[in-house]
Protein backbone atom coordinates (compact mmCIF):
# COMPACT_ATOMS: atom_id res chain seq x y z
CA UNK A 1 0.00 0.00 0.00
CA UNK A 2 1.39 3.45 -0.85
CA UNK A 3 1.91 6.15 1.74
CA UNK A 4 -1.06 8.51 1.73
CA UNK A 5 -0.97 12.30 1.63
CA UNK A 6 -2.20 13.06 5.15
CA UNK A 7 -1.89 16.83 4.56
CA UNK A 8 -5.23 16.58 2.77
CA UNK A 9 -7.05 15.28 5.86
CA UNK A 10 -7.89 17.00 9.16
CA UNK A 11 -5.11 16.48 11.74
CA UNK A 12 -7.33 14.38 13.98
CA UNK A 13 -7.70 11.76 11.25
CA UNK A 14 -3.96 11.16 11.05
CA UNK A 15 -3.67 11.11 14.85
CA UNK A 16 -6.38 8.42 15.02
CA UNK A 17 -4.76 6.43 12.19
CA UNK A 18 -1.29 6.77 13.75
CA UNK A 19 -2.47 5.59 17.17
CA UNK A 20 -4.14 2.54 15.64
CA UNK A 21 -1.07 1.84 13.52
CA UNK A 22 1.16 1.96 16.61
CA UNK A 23 -1.11 -0.53 18.38
CA UNK A 24 -1.07 -2.74 15.26
CA UNK A 25 2.74 -2.78 15.23
CA UNK A 26 2.82 -3.57 18.94
CA UNK A 27 0.34 -6.42 18.52
CA UNK A 28 2.32 -7.91 15.61
CA UNK A 29 5.61 -7.71 17.52
CA UNK A 30 4.12 -9.27 20.65
CA UNK A 31 2.49 -12.07 18.62
CA UNK A 32 5.81 -13.83 18.18
CA UNK A 33 7.83 -11.65 15.82
CA UNK A 34 10.21 -10.73 18.63
CA UNK A 35 12.25 -13.36 20.48
CA UNK A 36 10.44 -14.39 23.68
CA UNK A 37 13.33 -13.19 25.85
CA UNK A 38 13.73 -9.83 24.03
CA UNK A 39 10.39 -8.02 24.28
CA UNK A 40 11.73 -4.48 23.90
CA UNK A 41 12.98 -2.93 20.67
CA UNK A 42 15.29 -0.17 19.60
CA UNK A 43 14.65 1.23 16.15
CA UNK A 44 16.39 3.55 13.76
CA UNK A 45 14.93 4.70 10.46
CA UNK A 46 16.45 5.73 7.15
CA UNK A 47 13.87 7.83 5.33
CA UNK A 48 15.05 7.90 1.73
CA UNK A 49 13.04 6.92 -1.33
CA UNK A 50 12.64 3.53 0.35
CA UNK A 51 11.97 3.61 4.08
CA UNK A 52 14.17 1.24 6.06
CA UNK A 53 13.89 0.34 9.75
CA UNK A 54 16.83 -1.07 11.67
CA UNK A 55 15.37 -2.95 14.64
CA UNK A 56 17.37 -4.35 17.54
CA UNK A 57 15.48 -6.55 20.06
CA UNK A 58 16.62 -6.02 23.67
CA UNK A 59 15.55 -7.02 27.17
CA UNK A 60 15.69 -5.25 30.51
CA UNK A 61 19.22 -5.67 31.83
CA UNK A 62 20.87 -5.89 28.39
CA UNK A 63 23.72 -3.58 27.53
CA UNK A 64 22.41 -1.03 25.07
CA UNK A 65 24.08 -1.27 21.66
CA UNK A 66 25.20 1.63 19.49
CA UNK A 67 22.48 2.49 16.96
CA UNK A 68 22.58 4.52 13.75
CA UNK A 69 21.13 8.04 13.71
CA UNK A 70 20.43 8.89 10.09
CA UNK A 71 21.34 12.38 8.90
CA UNK A 72 19.92 11.66 5.45
CA UNK A 73 18.97 8.54 3.50
CA UNK A 74 22.56 7.24 3.35
CA UNK A 75 24.61 9.10 5.97
CA UNK A 76 24.43 8.23 9.64
CA UNK A 77 26.37 8.49 12.85
CA UNK A 78 26.55 5.76 15.46
CA UNK A 79 24.98 6.81 18.74
CA UNK A 80 26.61 5.10 21.75
CA UNK A 81 23.39 4.36 23.64
CA UNK A 82 25.04 2.26 26.36
CA UNK A 83 27.71 4.80 27.23
CA UNK A 84 25.34 7.77 27.20
CA UNK A 85 22.75 5.90 29.28
CA UNK A 86 25.42 4.93 31.80
CA UNK A 87 26.78 8.47 32.17
CA UNK A 88 23.26 9.84 32.59
CA UNK A 89 22.45 7.15 35.18
CA UNK A 90 25.54 8.08 37.19
CA UNK A 91 24.37 11.72 37.30
CA UNK A 92 20.77 10.80 38.15
CA UNK A 93 19.59 11.75 41.68
CA UNK A 94 19.51 8.76 44.04
CA UNK A 95 15.79 9.15 44.80
CA UNK A 96 15.01 8.73 41.07
CA UNK A 97 17.22 5.65 40.84
CA UNK A 98 15.40 3.98 43.72
CA UNK A 99 12.10 4.21 41.84
CA UNK A 100 13.27 2.30 38.78
CA UNK A 101 15.65 -0.32 40.18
Amino acid sequence: MPIHDWTRAPSGYFHHFHQNWTVGICTALNAGVLPADKRLTLASYAAGTFKTAYVEPVAAGDTLPAMPLFLDAKKYIRVPLGETYESTWKACPEEFKQRVV
